[in-house]
């Protein structure tokens, strides 16, 4: 995000999609994502949030916030009755249309469109600045860069392993290029095993996920569906692990905790 001027009555940012939005004092914020509800919290400034949707459940007082709908079909009747002077959305899932609609109410709206790690960094440091706390952004990406550093360092020199990893297993919904999963997998020095898919979240086969031969076989708790799930474990016997799938999925500051358990997964006796 870059700053590119200051006036008597606010600021003018240049939004992740490049758009200009004219901010003045922030106090009163509107979620529109819980990977953006987790960042403001983490930038020590949930008490400005007046709305969040109803999938912001991180941290336990996210859930108290007031709720504005669904992620996808947030309601706009409801935000612009919240009279917020920030709205945060995410191109990654919100409606253009209701983005339009809010902005015609003339309320700033600042897209963020975060789509691996280094886009979380910057994502996390372009709201901090909106909000005026940009020396939170650099300390909490500070430590973000560190853990990573550290597990860029322990997997020199070691042998990549091919990966599966899976949101869904009823039906099967893995993930392919170009996601957060995907980037973690390979910043933890492995490959994704459908790293050739045409698609970001490839549905498949249980065929098709045995044929691709992973050494590990990572599930998500977004849905795991028991039956199914009994099966790809009988399949990949003993290369089947857990992941919280929020750790994976949100573009935010736990995307690093993300990193830290495939990495344990992948190298367990690593100290």
């Amino acid at each position: 995000m870059l700053l590119i001027l200051c006036l008597s009555n606010g600021k003018i940012f240049i939004d992740e999609l490049g758009n200009e939005v004219r901010v003045e004092k922030v106090e009163r914020i509107v979620s529109l994502a819980p990977n953006i509800t987790e960042i403001v919290f983490a930038l020590g400034m949930g008490e400005k949030l007046v709305g969040v949707t109803d999938f912001c459940d991180y941290p336990e007082e996210a859930k108290k916030k007031e709720k504005i709908g669904g992620f996808i079909n947030p309601n706009v009747e409801k935000i612009i009755s919240l009279k917020p002077d920030l709205v945060i959305a995410t191109k990654d899932g919100n409606d253009p249309v209701a983005i339009e609609r809010i902005k015609n109410f003339k309320i700033p709206v600042f897209v963020i469109y975060p789509m691996d790690f280094e886009g979380v960094i910057r994502t996390i440091l372009s709201i901090s600045e909106i909000l005026g706390v940009k020396e939170k952004g650099n300390i909490l990406v500070k430590e973000m860069k560190r853990v990573a550093e550290e597990i860029g360092m322990k997997i020199k020199g070691r042998k990549k392993k091919r990966v599966l990893l899976l949101y869904e297993t009823s039906p099967i919904i893995a993930s392919g290029p170009g996601t957060l999963a995907d980037n973690l997998i390979k910043m933890a020095g492995s490959e994704n095993v459908l790293s050739d898919s045409p698609l970001r979240y490839p549905k498949i086969n249980l065929e098709t996920a045995i044929s691709r031969n992973p050494d590990v076989v990572i599930i998500t708790e977004m849905k795991v569906g028991s039956e199914s799930l009994k099966g790809i474990k009988e399949a990949f016997r003993g290369k089947v692990f857990l992941v919280k799938g929020d750790l994976i999925n949100r573009a935010g500051p736990r995307l690093i905790y993300g990193l830290e358990e495939i990495f344990k997964i992948l190298h367990p006796y690593e100290e």
